[in-house]
């Protein structure tokens, strides 16, 4: 099975250890969330400079299970009560996608110099794989559109957590779970079987984060019915983290350097200019809603809906609501971007 083959395996072993000292130097410097940003920006680092790293498919999907299965732990019946900041918050969300988008879009076409096709590719927030799959059939240039996308992630999953934890009241409110007590065998087999079911499920349908959906809302629904008042103990969820972050860092595995440099700046302009519009929106949301303000740059930052997640849960806020705004934009670029990058097509064709 290629799955065991001896050089896989050495590869995979090397990525788990460059995780783990990563994510460990990151947690004992006292870093918020340090056992997913530590590993992802340690593999980061080895791939760039030509370590080779990897991590299977297989071990992203029990990743995914393990962290939704943590995630759903936050979740109460006192989540229930908070349920009326949802509708606003999905306008906000809608909107604040335009002209996150818009903004990047402009730094990189207009101040970076990128084509119309390729700089649209390069602004979306978040959904890569998808955004990966159709920018395919364009004429856009797919190196550019993933090292932007991948500087992106990396960099708020870096950066997002110390930035939170550094200013005063941004963690003020943020929901701990009211599960105390380590799952124990019966319910390990229950979240973890039916999240298992339902996360397949919905992979089926076509979501990239499927398994990681379906678990949390498994482990949701059975914490806030009461079913389930257990958390997952740390020697599974650590793990989870770890190769979750490894998966983030991978993503710069075989990057010429003289590419990379060439489009960091860019790409890092295009957040700059993203990240501003985030935080003017959440900051208008936090004034509506009275929500944590950390819970809702999570929500409104152009990230991975797994990376922005896991880091709520991390910091100990609602990951529920997170995920469902994240997954609300996830919607809106599966809707938008075909018909967006057309219409720039059609509008520009020899421009």
């Amino acid at each position: 099975m290629k799955f065991l083959d001896r050089s896989l395996l050495l590869r995979v072993g090397l990525t788990l250890l460059l995780a783990a000292l990563g994510g460990g130097a990151f947690t004992l410097a006292g870093v918020p969330a340090g056992w997913l940003s530590g590993s992802a920006v340690a593999v980061a680092i080895a791939a760039f400079v030509g370590a080779q790293v990897t991590m299977p498919k297989p071990m992203r999907d029990i990743a995914f299970l393990v962290i939704g299965t943590g995630m759903g732990s936050s979740v109460s019946p006192d989540t229930l009560d908070r349920l009326s900041a949802w509708p606003v918050s999905v306008v906000f969300v809608i909107v604040a996608s335009v002209f996150v988008t818009a903004a990047a879009y402009f730094m990189l076409h207009r101040v970076a110099g990128w084509d119309r096709t390729t700089a649209v590719y390069g602004a979306v927030p978040g959904a890569l794989s998808y955004v990966l799959a159709v920018a395919m059939t364009s004429t856009a240039d797919l190196r550019r559109v993933a090292l932007s996308q991948s500087i992106r992630l990396i960099f708020l999953v870096a950066a997002l957590p110390p930035l939170i934890g550094l200013f005063p009241g941004m963690t003020e409110n943020a929901g701990a779970s009211v599960a105390h007590a380590e799952a124990g065998i019966i319910d390990l087999a229950l979240l973890f079987g039916l999240g298992a079911v339902v996360g397949y499920l919905i992979v089926r349908l076509g979501q990239p984060a499927g398994m990681l959906l379906g678990s949390l809302l498994v482990s949701g629904v059975l914490h806030a019915s009461g079913v389930v008042t257990t958390w997952l103990p740390a020697w599974l969820l650590v793990p989870g983290f770890l190769v979750l972050g490894a998966l983030i860092g991978t993503r710069f595995a075989g990057i010429d350097r003289g590419l990379f440099f060439r489009i960091a700046a860019a790409s890092l302009g295009a957040l700059a200019a993203a990240l501003a519009v985030s935080i003017v929106a959440a900051v208008l949301l936090i004034e509506i809603t009275g929500l944590p303000a950390g819970q809702v740059i999570l929500a409104i930052s152009p990230g991975a809906l797994e990376s922005m997640t896991t880091l709520a849960f991390l910091l100990g806020f609602d990951a529920a609501y997170v995920a469902g705004l994240h997954f609300v934009r996830f919607l809106i670029i599966i809707a938008a971007l075909p018909i967006l990058s057309g219409w720039i097509r059609r509008r520009f064709a020899g421009d």
